[in-house]
């Protein structure tokens, strides 16, 4: 109750509230049990002591104190401590009985902090398996609450602009979601649904993509359910599955003539094998070197969806002609999936910087790393990135398939009519297809301008420098990766 208040009301009213705020706390702990970080125990009361006492004090019936006092201490194997007194029991001991009190009157809800603390490896088991025969109507409980936090909170994330949001926000996203993939390895699957670690493994993806570096703790919780479903995978098969195998066609490197606006005007892209850190510094970073659907379209958005549903839909399975294209462009896919990560080095050549360091020491890189923008790129043929640049220095490397590549210098900005506004860096002008035709008449300037092309293939790394405009599109299924630095 308010303090001030309690100054004002008459003493029967007074002990009235305090009765109904009694009654509305031993509600509260029936429903809760809660398992300190420190041990709160009475060094002079014994371990059925304290579990008849905090029975009593939850409101436990005195004809079924007796039998939930001594399944607890079956359950969390203190038979042999029933009559020793908190003070003189060990640490682990001490958690056990802490663990036992909260999990009195099975509450739908508990909260333990830390509580395997102290225990050894087979006392740890004992606290598992307690915890997974409480009340499995708990988890349904636990998976609602979630479920509604969840809503509540992309409700908030989705309010004004993505970069004026509270991290809090992200990081309450990352628990939420968390939670609710939790409870959902806890609950039967229904009949026709997705299999429960499908859903689990969704809810958690969806939690990195809008927490970012506040949920990175989910790529653990994630890790654990891989590992189950692989586990149980191979339990079922009784034979190893078999490698298939793959071949990756190499298209050549020229180009068909159709793909040249003005022969006069276009370079092959030059291609060098292998060049050393100071080659490649001095030859290709310090001079003024040339360098989606479109997100300029009007049909152009964003969805959310998994990997296994973009790769079916849009990979495998791609929609028809006059379909909206799906494109994983500019996606921190490495950060979802560290697994992945592992496979990739990034560049010696990513420790050189035009601004910043002179020497060329290879050695000395560990910091330059960490400052690498690591981006994937996938789609199926014909996805496009519209003329554009970018301001820091790039590294496209080719892993599978084929992309067209056409690169015009900075100098002839004025001749690819950027978008007045935020999308600057962005040209107006279509480069190929049939809004193509309409170039000569709307941006007459255009066709003035030089430019380099050229195609690159598997196994292929193309640099591009900061403000080089480049346009990209993809001859056939290509993922690609970039790595950005500065």
């Amino acid at each position: 109750m308010d303090l001030c208040l309690m100054w004002f009301l008459p003493l029967h009213v007074l002990m009235i509230a305090c009765a109904k705020e009694s009654m509305e706390k031993l509600k509260a702990h029936r429903v809760v049990g809660y398992c300190l970080q420190f041990d709160a125990l009475i060094d002079l009361l014994t371990v059925r002591e304290h579990l008849e006492l905090f029975a009593c004090i939850k409101g436990i019936p005195s004809n079924l104190v007796h039998d939930t006092v001594v399944g607890l201490m079956d359950q969390m194997n203190l038979n042999d401590f029933e009559h020793k007194l908190a003070g003189t029991l060990s640490g682990g001991n001490k958690r056990k009985l802490s663990v036992a009190i909260a999990m009195i009157g099975s509450p739908p809800i508990i909260f333990l902090d830390e509580p395997s603390t102290g225990m050894d490896p087979v006392e740890d088991v004992l606290l598992e398996r307690a915890a997974a025969s409480a009340d499995k109507g708990a988890w349904e409980r636990a998976g609602l609450l979630a479920e509604e936090a969840v809503h509540r909170i992309w409700d908030r994330l989705h309010q004004g602009k993505w970069n004026d949001v509270d991290p809090q926000w992200r990081q309450r996203f990352a628990i939420a979601c968390e939670l609710l993939a939790t409870s959902y390895l806890h609950i039967p699957a229904d009949a026709g649904n997705l299999n429960n670690h499908e859903t689990a493994i969704e809810i958690l993806d969806t939690g990195l993509l809008m927490a970012g570096p506040y949920g990175r703790h989910l790529h653990d919780t994630m890790d654990k359910i891989v590992a189950d479903v692989d586990s149980s995978s191979t339990t079922d098969s009784t034979h190893p599955a078999k490698r298939t195998k793959t071949s990756v066609g190499v298209l050549p490197p020229a180009l068909t003539p159709n793909l040249t606006t003005d022969n006069r005007l276009c370079t092959s892209l030059k291609r060098v094998k292998a060049p050393s850190l100071l080659e490649f510094k001095a030859w290709y970073m310090t001079q003024n070197c040339p360098v989606g659907s479109s997100y300029l379209e009007d049909n152009w958005s964003q969805t959310l969806m998994t990997l296994h549903k973009f790769i079916d839909e849009h990979i495998l399975h791609p929609p028809s002609h006059n379909a909206p294209t799906g494109y994983l462009a500019q996606h921190a896919l490495f950060e979802q999936i560290p697994q992945l990560r592992k496979d990739i080095a990034v560049p010696d050549y990513c420790a050189l910087s035009v601004r910043g360091r002179q020497d060329v020491d290879a050695d000395d890189d560990d910091d330059d790393v960490d400052d690498v923008v690591v981006n994937a790129w996938f789609g199926p043929p014909n996805t496009i990135s519209p003329l554009h640049f970018d301001p820091a220095q790039n590294l496209l490397c080719q892993i599978v398939g084929s992309k067209y590549v056409r690169l015009y210098a900075s100098t002839f900005s004025d001749h690819l009519y950027p978008v007045p506004g935020y999308l600057s860096n962005t040209s107006q002008v279509v480069v190929e297809g049939d809004s193509a035709q309409a170039n000569a008449v709307q941006f007459p300037r255009f066709l003035e301008a030089p430019y380099w092309e050229g195609v690159l293939g598997p196994g292929e790394m193309l640099y591009i420098p900061p403000r080089c405009w480049h346009y990209i599109r993809s001859l056939d299924v290509s993922f690609s990766v970039s790595f950005w630095w500065d």
